[in-house]
């Protein structure tokens, strides 16, 4: 985890400041050094590619799954 410790002119103009401790200054902020991997990863799940792709696994899968119970 990566602690980031933001100011308070930053704070003030967060929309996450009523999450993050509206009576402190500032905020510490916990990112995991992987985040920028997950934000990769959460843009391509919204593309239309991806979700033709999903599909097309879901249904392999389903002839797997039925298979399976024969």
């Amino acid at each position: 985890m990566l602690r980031y410790w933001a100011s308070k002119a930053d704070c003030d103009v967060c929309e996450l400041k009523s999450r993050g401790g509206p009576k402190e200054p500032a905020r510490k902020v916990l990112r995991s050094f992987y985040e920028p991997s997950r934000d990769r990863v959460r843009a391509i799940a919204q593309t239309t590619q991806y979700a033709i792709a999903k599909n097309l696994r879901k249904k392999v899968e389903m002839l797997f799954a039925q298979a399976l119970m024969m």
